[in-house]
This record gives C-alpha cells, sequence and structure tokens, in this order.
C-alpha cells in the first residue's frame, strides 16, 4: 500500500496521521521485503526481461512489464550497486517508454551518480513532447529525497514547465503533494509553499488553483504537529483576494 493509503488505515484504526512515521516505517518495510526476497525478485525480473519484447504491448504484457519493474524498484533498495547500471541502460538504451520511465525513477529516488545524467538525456530525447516530460517533472518532484522542495523550485524555472499549463501544474506541484518528504517536510515548507503557489495559480486558472487547495481539507486529521502548521500555511489565505473556487475550499478548511 501507498502511504497515502496507510494514512487512511490509520484514520480507520481511530489515530491521526503521522506522515513522517510511516515514511520511515514503509521505507523499512520495503528494504526488509527487498532483502527477504532477494533471490525470487531476481529471478522474477530476468525470466519476465527475457521473455518480454521491448515493443509488447497487450493487456498481459503491460502487466508482466509492471510486476518486471517492481522487481528492480525493490532490488534497488538493498542491491542498489547491481541495480544502477541495469536502471541507467533502460534510460539511455530501451526503445520501451515504460522501462526507461521506471528505470530513471529508480535513479532518481537513490543516490546514484548517473542520476543526473540520465535526467539529463532524457530530458533532451523528449524534448518538444510536454506529455512525455510531465513523467521527467513527476518523477522528480515525487522523489523520496530531503531536497525535494530545492528541486521542484529549480524545476519551475526550467523549460519543461509552465504554470500557466494545468497539466504541468499537475505533474510537478500535484506530485510533491503525494510527497511525504515534500508536502510533509518536517519543518512545515512544503505547506507553505503550495499556500504561496495556490495564490499565484489562483490568477491564472481557479480550477487547478482549487485543486491545490483540496489537499489542506484533511488538516485535522494529521498529528498535532503537522495539523499546525498546515493550519498555519492556509490561514493567511484566508485575508487574501482569492477567486469564487479557492475561497470556498479555504473557507470550508478553516470551518471544518
Amino acid at each position: 500500500p501507498s502511504e497515502g493509503e496507510l494514512g487512511l488505515s490509520q484514520l480507520a484504526a481511530g489515530k491521526k496521521i503521522d506522515p513522517a512515521k510511516i515514511h520511515k516505517n514503509r521505507k523499512k518495510m520495503t528494504a526488509a521485503i527487498a532483502e527477504g526476497l532477494a533471490d525470487q525478485l531476481w529471478a522474477t525480473y530476468e525470466k519476465i526481461e527475457e521473455a518480454l519484447g521491448e515493443r509488447d504491448c497487450d493487456f498481459k504484457s503491460r502487466g508482466m512489464r509492471s510486476l518486471k519493474n517492481l522487481c528492480l524498484f525493490y532490488l534497488s533498495k538493498v542491491e542498489p550497486e547491481t541495480v544502477t547500471p541495469i536502471a541507467a541502460a533502460a534510460v539511455s538504451g530501451s526503445r520501451n517508454l515504460t522501462d526507461k520511465i521506471a528505470g530513471l525513477s529508480v535513479l532518481v529516488d537513490g543516490d546514484s551518480k548517473a542520476k543526473d545524467k540520465m535526467l539529463k538525456h532524457f530530458a533532451k530525447l523528449f524534448k518538444g513532447k510536454p506529455t512525455i516530460l510531465d513523467n521527467w517533472l513527476a518523477i522528480q518532484a515525487g522523489a523520496h529525497r530531503d531536497d525535494a522542495l530545492k528541486a521542484v523550485k529549480a524545476l519551475m524555472k526550467h523549460k519543461a514547465f509552465d504554470l500557466n499549463n494545468p497539466n504541468r501544474v499537475s505533474a510537478l506541484l500535484g506530485s510533491f503533494m503525494r510527497n511525504t518528504c515534500g508536502f510533509h517536510g518536517e519543518d512545515g515548507s512544503g505547506y507553505k509553499f503550495i499556500a504561496s503557489m495556490i495564490v499565484r495559480v489562483d490568477r491564472i486558472n481557479p480550477q487547478a488553483a482549487a485543486r491545490l487547495a483540496k489537499a489542506f481539507l484533511r488538516w485535522r486529521d494529521y498529528t498535532p504537529k503537522y495539523r499546525k502548521m498546515m493550519k498555519a500555511a492556509i490561514e493567511p489565505l484566508a485575508g487574501k483576494k482569492l477567486s469564487a473556487n479557492v475561497k470556498e475550499v479555504v473557507t470550508k478548511a478553516l470551518k471544518g
């Protein structure tokens, strides 16, 4: 289950959501699964890699490719030195876009020296293809890294991003908001950043801004530390000139 699903299970059990704790425990569990099933994961990966053609795209093939890349993701958590060359080769050499994206995700979520090189390669390869580069933006914004916010701010200046385009906003800011290490950063900077972006996006696209604001509707579901920071980030918006779309969401969040 994703961290979001685990948070909902906490609520169902009558508990409040602690994003940092969920992230830490899920990370430990992922590593434990990878270590305990390494042989089976490698066997499954190699079997599918051998049987699956790069251009196979029927329903069964898509499922097999998803499983293959999931195996690689798990293995990257315990054998990064072995997985890194495989992931980099997928980005640079595979003719299958899904494999390229999966390989890039593995590299960006780790500490490989190949990460920056492959990010540049992917961006250059798909220059002029914004729908594909949405994946490029989303992977970086969703990476579980302490510098997630710094990365997103830098990407906002990249040619692949356009604040006027709701698809680009969703790819970058939407992915960041689903990232525990981003939106739920323990210092509250992620909340403040998104609150500021709500105001900026609202001047361009009120519907897109309202979607961003909805992330604050559930601030009461979190533990006191996060609850306090989320409320502090959204309260100032009540005094700003906002569209009816965003005003409605902000009012609903604060009145609850």
